[in-house]
């Protein structure tokens, strides 16, 4: 909106060069990662311990069925094991660099001053996206432990087949078992039937919503929709997709589309990665990749941040990315204009 007005003077400036930001938490855990890597053996795993000590709750996916690292590090682990033995980089970024939009390429009098209080808006605030994600899971590994023993009294009174099934069952179930001993001899069924509908749901694209006492305000604006979700877009062109401009810059390579970190191993050095969405745990990831291009996103969401802080091209809000595109197409990111390109290798 701001960069929209007087554009002559805004030249080579879009709304990711603006956001680009100092370093924050997603940096420190990648450094922390590296560190492990770098050491020996001996070492190698107090400083795995170490790492999950402060990082190690962050979160995959909201989704309370899927693991956190402290519940399963084999991931990092195998991260781990690349960065030693293909010196994978995670060294500091350029874009790190705090001055990096120079006062002068925002204009001068009113305009050039509404500019460098957007700035600075947007710098402080996407520190606090990134704090606030950090935080918010800090009970995860906890409240996860805890269903697991519930649901492993389950498997021994011979309801359930294995602990994590217990997530399939809802609240009402659950506490009229704790608290009067009431079952059902249908679990099994239903546990087996709400896996099935999980695993149907992940395929939807739900409507973008926010409460209306959650929403985010700019000078008496609403920006909730282009801060989280990303501009509003027409329809994809051709053989183009289209997006937010979350991270500047541009890069061309092969996909790797990824539903589940768990698959997260196949992406590979030099790859653009193709997700649904990208959480604070997902961010040692980044550093393999290229460029990220995700369904859901937009300038203050987590993913945008972690793509500024290691300076790769990044769109988010495409929506239909991990639907459209394969793993092995080539794309073209442009980090600038927010658009992915598919096009075969020249």
């Amino acid at each position: 909106m701001v960069l929209a007005r007087d554009g002559r003077r805004a030249a080579g400036l879009t709304p990711g060069s603006l956001l680009v930001g100092d370093d924050r938490l997603a940096h420190q855990a990648d450094r922390a990662l590296d560190r492990v890597a770098a050491a020996t053996l001996e070492d190698e795993e107090q400083l795995l311990q170490e790492y999950l000590g402060r990082f190690g709750h962050l979160v995959y996916s909201l989704d309370p069925a899927e693991p956190t690292a402290i519940d399963d590090p084999s991931m990092l682990r195998s991260l781990i094991a690349s960065r030693r033995v293909g010196g994978e980089p995670g060294s500091l970024a350029p874009a790190l660099v705090p001055d990096c939009v120079p006062a002068r390429r925002l204009g001068r009098g009113a305009l050039g001053r509404l500019r460098r209080g957007v700035h600075r808006w947007a710098n402080h605030w996407s520190g606090v996206r990134d704090e606030a994600l950090h935080h918010f899971t800090l009970g995860w590994p906890f409240m996860r432990a805890g269903y697991l023993e519930l649901g492993r009294r389950l498997v021994l009174a011979d309801l359930l087949d294995v602990d994590e099934d217990v997530f399939y069952l809802t609240g009402a179930e659950l506490s009229g078992w704790v608290n009067a001993g009431a079952d059902d001899a249908q679990w099994r069924d239903l546990v087996r039937e709400r896996r099935l509908r999980r695993q149907w749901q992940r395929r939807l694209n739900p409507p973008d919503v926010v409460p209306a006492d959650a929403r985010i305000m700019l000078f008496g604006s609403d920006i909730t929709s282009l801060a989280l979700f990303g501009t509003e877009r027409g329809e994809h062109k051709g053989d183009e997709l289209s997006g937010s401009a979350v991270s500047p810059g541009s890069y061309t390579g092969r996909a790797r589309v990824i539903h589940e970190f768990a698959d997260a191993d196949a992406l590979e050095l030099g790859e653009v990665l193709v997700v649904r969405q990208v959480t604070p745990a997902w961010a040692p990831l980044l550093t393999r990749a290229s460029a990220v291009v995700a369904d859901v996103g937009g300038a203050l969401s987590h993913g945008s941040v972690v793509a500024r802080e290691y300076g790769i091209p990044a769109v988010m809000g495409v929506r239909t990315a991990t639907s459209q595109i394969g793993t092995g197409d080539m794309l073209t990111v442009d980090g600038d204009a927010g658009t992915v390109r598919l096009g075969s290798e020249s």
